[in-house]
């Protein structure tokens, strides 16, 4: 497998965590708004288990969450990626959090839509998910809007889960 460190599209950059990115990403796990639906802000051993399991699945697997940039800005807008479904064991799971100063300006449609074509492409994935909770209508419709097709639903962490579904068959750039 050829491993991809840096992904790149015409407003974006998404790159491999790296350890001085530690303290902007680990915002993301402290902000109430992005973890509105993601069982709320948590500790910082929490925080930093999840730093340490970024890196843990990227050197595992040979890929994972990207931490993705503005490149305008150069600012970190947030994380985005696939990895391993850890938690339900599905699969392969595309997630996304991005920090609420750009959400609704196509930036998590941008980079997801690129981390299927690596998953697809690069990665020769058959299928990819997206498990999200039923509340966050944003992110169902951005499951929707790449072209993923509800599959599921699950009562997990106190709410309704939908599992999303596109093979490689059905994907398309």
């Amino acid at each position: 497998m050829n491993i991809t460190h840096k992904l790149e599209t015409d407003r974006l950059l998404l790159s491999r965590p790296q350890y001085q990115e530690n303290k902007a990403l680990g915002g993301l796990w402290r902000d109430k708004q992005v973890r509105q639906y993601l069982g709320g802000v948590v500790s910082e051993e929490i925080v930093e288990k999840k730093l340490q399991w970024l890196q843990m699945h990227w050197d595992q697997a040979g890929f994972g969450q990207w931490t993705v940039y503005e490149k305008a800005t150069g600012q970190i807008v947030g994380l985005c990626g696939l990895h391993h479904a850890h938690h339900t064991g599905d699969g392969i799971e595309l997630s996304y959090e991005f920090y609420p100063a750009f959400w609704g300006k196509g930036i998590a449609t941008e980079a997801a839509q690129t981390c299927l074509t690596q998953g697809f492409e690069q990665l020769g994935l058959e299928r990819i998910l997206v498990i999200t909770q039923e509340a966050n209508t944003a992110s169902c419709r951005l499951a929707e809007k790449l072209g993923m097709r509800k599959i599921d639903r699950r009562w997990e962490w106190e709410a309704w889960q939908s599992i999303y579904e596109l093979t490689r068959e059905k994907f398309s750039v």
